[in-house]
This record gives C-alpha cells, structure tokens and sequence, in this order.
C-alpha cells in the first residue's frame, strides 16, 4: 500500500442507468437471499461438502482482502497547498489513508513537510520536529482496522497486513472541502469489506467447529444471518463506483454554474 507522500488521482466508470425498483421486491429478494443462504449452509451433508464450502468462503475472503488492497493504492490526490497551511491540516492531508505504524507515520510526514518548507511551497511558523508533528498526528488522526481483528496487536504499532490498517482523519473539515466526499464514499467502502470480511471468517469458524458442539447449529445461524446482511464485493463495487461516479458529477456541476448578475 502507498504511504502518504504519494498520491494517486482515482477515477470511475460511469455507472450503469438504475432502473426504479419496487420497495416490496427488494424486502422479498433479501428475505430470500437470507433463507438461501442460512440453508446452505445448515444442509451441508459430509465432511468433504462443508471442506469446499469453507475453501469457496476463504477464496472470497482472499479477494475481498485483493478489492482493499486495489482501492487502497489508488488514494484521493490532495495539494498541500490546498490545505490552507494550518500544521494540522497538513498532517491530516498526508495521514488520511496511510497503512504505517505511528513511527514511521511520523518520520515520513515531517521529512516531508520540512522538504515542502525548504522549497518554498508551504509556509508554517512553527518548527517541525518529531514531537509536534506526532501531537498533530494524535490529534488530527486515529487508525482503524478494517481486516480481521487482532485483539493483542498495538494498534498504533501493529503492521500486520491481515489487519488493514488505515489511518484516517477524525475532522473531515481538516481536509479541503472539494475531497470530503469522495474520502467519506472511500471510508464507507471500507466499511463495508470489513463487513464482508468479518462475516465470511465467521462462518468460516462456524464451519470449522465439530458438528456435536452444542452451539455449533447455534453458531452457524448466527454467522450466516451475518453473511446474508453484509453486501457481497461485487455490490460493494457497484455502490462504490456510482457513489463517486454521482460526486464528481455533482462537483462538475457546482463548479460549471453560470454566474448570475
């Protein structure tokens, strides 16, 4: 995954014409969906059906981790100079989106920053040493796992690639206005492969117990009730791409209006 100093412009393909669609059909289709799914799982006969459907259910995780890790390399492109030339908003701007332990985190973004002031291309007052730059780091960021939980790992440390880990900006106004919402579509996203991801290992668990475990039926219900409310990648994708499809559309419009006089 990138680290803050580089960025990436990201774009989107036109999304595909929605059609309207009956609130009464969709409430039955997800009805369906679930009863689909808890059954499949429920009616596994043998050892050898519940083995594929485990190694079906982890090739899907690999992937979700594969779509992460894709939408991760392609971060929303932000000038410094945009960024109004608060220290904080700097830091928020180079800290949104990175994947690194706080150390590193704060050796990068000061490196970068006082390269930025010796060429002339921010100004700050203040100087940039590690400690004021980890005070913005704390203040302005906090940073989320969106993979599989490690209760023991440090969780501003941890560099463990299962975990996902992203750093994001508490204050979405830190950051200038024309990015927040295609950074608020991204985080949601995110949230929604963490969904995704965290029901499938839990089916997966699920599977894997001894059927003569008193909350084995118990548990598998559960999980795949779970399955069955979290979006699959594909509809994932979907929402992404028409989401920022509609927000750069909409920032195409608000910046072609005509004045009026």
């Amino acid at each position: 995954m990138a680290g803050p100093s580089r960025t990436f412009a990201f774009s989107t393909p036109p999304p595909s014409p929605l059609s309207p669609q009956n609130p009464r059909s969709n409430r039955a289709n997800t009805t369906m969906r679930k009863r689909k799914i808890s059954s499949e799982f429920e009616n596994l006969k043998g050892a050898e059906e519940k083995q594929a459907q485990i190694e079906t259910l982890e090739r899907e995780l690999d992937s979700l981790f594969c779509y992460y890790k894709e939408t991760a390399a392609k971060k929303v492109s932000i000038e410094l100079s945009q960024c109004g030339g608060s220290r904080n908003a700097l830091v928020a701007a180079l800290l949104e989106e990175s994947d690194l332990p706080l150390a590193r985190l704060i050796v990068e973004i000061r490196d970068r920053l006082n390269d930025e002031v010796r060429s002339g291309a921010i100004v700050l007052g203040d100087p940039l040493t590690y400690a004021t730059v980890k005070s913005s780091v704390l203040f302005a960021g906090q940073r989320m796992a969106y993979g599989l939980p490690n209760a023991d790992a440090d969780v501003l440390e941890d560099h463990a690639e299962s975990c996902l880990w992203c750093w994001e900006t508490r204050d979405l106004k830190l950051l200038p206005k024309f990015v927040r919402g295609e950074v608020g579509v991204r985080r949601i996203c995110r949230k929604k492969i963490h969904e995704r991801i965290m029901a499938v290992s839990e089916v997966i668990a699920a599977l894997k117990k001894v059927e003569i475990e008193p909350d084995y039926t118990n548990d598998l219900k559960k999980a795949s009730k779970k399955l069955s409310k979290a979006l699959p990648e594909a509809d994932i994708r979907s929402y992404m791409n028409s989401s920022l499809q509609k927000h750069s559309d909409d920032m195409y419009i608000t910046h072609n209006i005509p004045e009026k006089f």
